[in-house]
Formats: structure tokens, C-alpha cells, sequence
């Protein structure tokens, strides 16, 4: 979907509240947005940090059935998300489909989204646009509205490399290690069969990243994909814990599964989108979202 100007989009919050550098940052965000001409409504929950499931999943409903509201951004990130699956009405959600954007433990809304509703979203953080240095701002800016506005591609592109196998092509699904296991053993949880799993972590270094690739394994998850995509692990990599990603990966996925690895998505401030319920379709050094 592409946006024009006069448009409204939605500032949401369905995890943790916001601290006082991300509410700063919420806000450079809607001048931002204004100031390329959007109409932008700030959800009652991202503004006053309500805990309860029940009522921010009230606010998402809200700005599902509204129809001026033509995308919705949720900013927050943190443990609570999962809280508010129970109280989504999917039905209504399914009939009012639109883009929903977040990451980290909005992992757990987004591949609800995708098992509930076949809704894609996007696996990506607004507070990107204001983050990091200048010259990060600048250029996520530049992709982000050239997406949105101008309907190009650079937003969704990465570079990859290939621990195993050339290629990798079909639906993604996945997103923050920690937070997408929240959902197993849940109706939210997705079907992988078939599927690309893409994986990505803020914090926790070699042995809580065995323990939850484990638990993948131990879902027979691994043995279901078509392939796996794997982002920035970011406390893994900073702390240099032995033994690293690609040994953790290698050893708990079969022989002959595809596997590739991307520095340009995570939790990094000039992370590109990822579209979980896209179509994705990599070969050696390139990755690109087909348009669906």
C-alpha cells in the first residue's frame, strides 16, 4: 500500500510502555510524518503506558475497524505483546486488513497476524527514522519514504551470505527468537512447513541462544523449513561467547536445510523491513521481498 499526503496512519504501543528517550523519539517521529503532509492518531495506550492486554488490544481493534487509518505503527517493544492475542477479535481484523508495523516483541502480534488473519506485516521499527547517526536517519528516511510514498524497493532489500546452500525462495515467517516462542503451544503460533524462518535477538549470548534454537528443535520446527534466514543477534555478537551463531544454527538444523545470514536486519538502528507472510527469494549476496 502506498500513502499520500492528507492520509492517517496510527502510533500504537502493544508491549512494554515507553521510556522517556523512546516517547522523545515517538514524537520526532509524528513531526516527521506530518511534515511529509500524514495525518498521524497517537492510541490512548502508546501515550499513557496501560499494562493491560485487554485494553491496547481494545486500541488495535479500534484502529482496525477505523477506515481513515490506513497503517498502523506500533513502537514499543519490550515482553507484553502477547498479552493482548486474546482479546483481538481476528474476524474483524481479517475484514479490515492493513499494514501493521513493528518488531522485537511485537514478534508475537505480527506472526499472530499472519496464523489468525494470513495477514503479512512488517518487521521493522519507525523510531528507526530518528535513531542512530545523522547520516542513518538520512538514509532511513530516504528508503522508508521512497516505500511508502513513492512505492520503490530499497526499504525491503538486504545482502545475504549462505552458510549452506545457494538459494532460498517461499513465505517467510519469524522474527525475535525469544519473543516468537511466547507462542508455542498457542492457536498463534505459525505453521512452518514449508516456510523460511527467519530469527533475529536483541539480548542473551551462547547458551540462552542454544536453549531457544533447542526448543525449536525439540517442536520438530527445524525439521519442517524450507530454510532458514538469521539476522543480527546482537548481545551474542558483541560478547564474542563461544560457541557463535552459525555454529549454534549449523548444529541443530538437518544437513541439507538452506541457510543464510544477513547483518542488514535486527535490532540496529538502519535494520531494512522484513515482510513476514511475504515471499521471499534469496540467492548468494542478494535478498530482495518480492512484491505480492
Amino acid at each position: 500500500m502506498r500513502l499520500k499526503s492528507g492520509d492517517t496512519v496510527a502510533f500504537l504501543g502493544c508491549s512494554d510502555p515507553l521510556t522517556p528517550k523512546q516517547w522523545e523519539q515517538t514524537l520526532r517521529c509524528r513531526k516527521l510524518l506530518e511534515d511529509w503532509g500524514l495525518a498521524v492518531r497517537i492510541a490512548p495506550s502508546l501515550a499513557q503506558g496501560w499494562w493491560q492486554g485487554e485494553k491496547r488490544a481494545a486500541d488495535l481493534m479500534e484502529l482496525y475497524e477505523d477506515g481513515r487509518v490506513k497503517m498502523i505503527f506500533d513502537l514499543s517493544g519490550g515482553d507484553l505483546a502477547n498479552t493482548v492475542l486474546p482479546y483481538l477479535d481476528w474476524k474483524v481484523i481479517s475484514q479490515h486488513p492493513k499494514p501493521y508495523w513493528g518488531y522485537s516483541d511485537v514478534t508475537a502480534v505480527l506472526n499472530a497476524l499472519y496464523a489468525r488473519s494470513g495477514l503479512r506485516s512488517c518487521l521493522y521499527q519507525l523510531r528507526n527514522l530518528v535513531s542512530g547517526s545523522r547520516e542513518n536517519q538520512e538514509e532511513q528516511q530516504r528508503r522508508f519514504y521512497g516505500a511508502l510514498f513513492q512505492g520503490e524497493e530499497d526499504l525491503y532489500r538486504f545482502s545475504a551470505a549462505f552458510l549452506r546452500g545457494r538459494s532460498l525462495e517461499g513465505t517467510v515467517a519469524g522474527g525475535n527468537l525469544r519473543c516468537l516462542l511466547k507462542l508455542a503451544g498457542t492457536p498463534y503460533f505459525p505453521d512452518f512447513r514449508d516456510k523460511i524462518l527467519f530469527l533475529e535477538s536483541m539480548g542473551g549470548e551462547s547458551w540462552r541462544t542454544a536453549s531457544l534454537l533447542g526448543q525449536l528443535k525439540l517442536m520438530g520446527v527445524l525439521e519442517q523449513m524450507r530454510g532458514v534466514l538469521l539476522g543480527t543477534f546482537t548481545k551474542l555478537e558483541e560478547s564474542g561467547s563461544r560457541p557463535g551463531l552459525e555454529e549454534l544454527i549449523l548444529s541443530v538444523t538437518p544437513e541439507d536445510l538452506p541457510v543464510a545470514v544477513t547483518r542488514q536486519i535486527g535490532h540496529g538502528a538502519d535494520s531494512r523491513c522484513l515482510r513476514i507472510g511475504g515471499e521471499l527469494k534469496i540467492g548468494a549476496g542478494t535478498g530482495e521481498i518480492r512484491k505480492t
